[in-house]
């Protein structure tokens, strides 16, 4: 139980993971693997968002993107 419930995560945690370089794409799909997330990964914001309209409303708890 969480001592902030607005801060409870579902049972399942969806990251999405959006970077156009693999390497530091795999890596950082790695470290939210190890914190308990599934890590879905896209090479840039075109396939992001073909993943994100693809999959029903919540699925991902989170999205991870580098901004250049």
């Amino acid at each position: 139980m969480s001592l902030c419930p607005s801060l409870e995560f579902p049972a399942k945690r969806t990251v999405l993971v959006v970077d156009d370089e693999q390497d530091y794409r795999l890596l950082i799909a790695r470290a939210f693997e190890k914190l308990g997330f599934e890590a879905i990964t896209a090479s840039d914001g075109v396939d992001a968002l073909c993943l994100i309209r693809g999959h029903p409303r919540g699925t991902f708890t989170a999205v991870w993107s580098d901004i250049n």
